[in-house]
């Protein structure tokens, strides 16, 4: 199946398995992500579950993260 649509949410909802499932079922053609302050930990489920929908979106997918929190340090603090 062929990438449609656009999936906007926030970073938490990632931690739904459900949420998961469907997102990979639907297989966006772009992804926007807010609250993404909260990604700094590389090893957790949620974030391993954005890589997973990234990943499964390829080269040509489209990834907008959003957050209204500063950064304190780099950009590898939040990817």
């Amino acid at each position: 199946k062929n990438h449609e649509g656009i999936a906007i949410t926030n970073f938490d909802s990632f931690s739904n398995p459900a949420f998961l499932k469907t997102v990979l079922e639907w297989k966006p053609e772009a992804l926007v992500i807010d609250e993404v302050h909260l990604i700094k930990n590389p090893s957790t489920k949620r974030t391993k579950a954005v890589h997973k929908v990234c990943e499964q979106m390829g080269e040509n997918g489209y990834r907008l993260i959003l957050t209204g929190t500063p950064i304190a340090n780099s950009l590898m603090d939040i990817w």
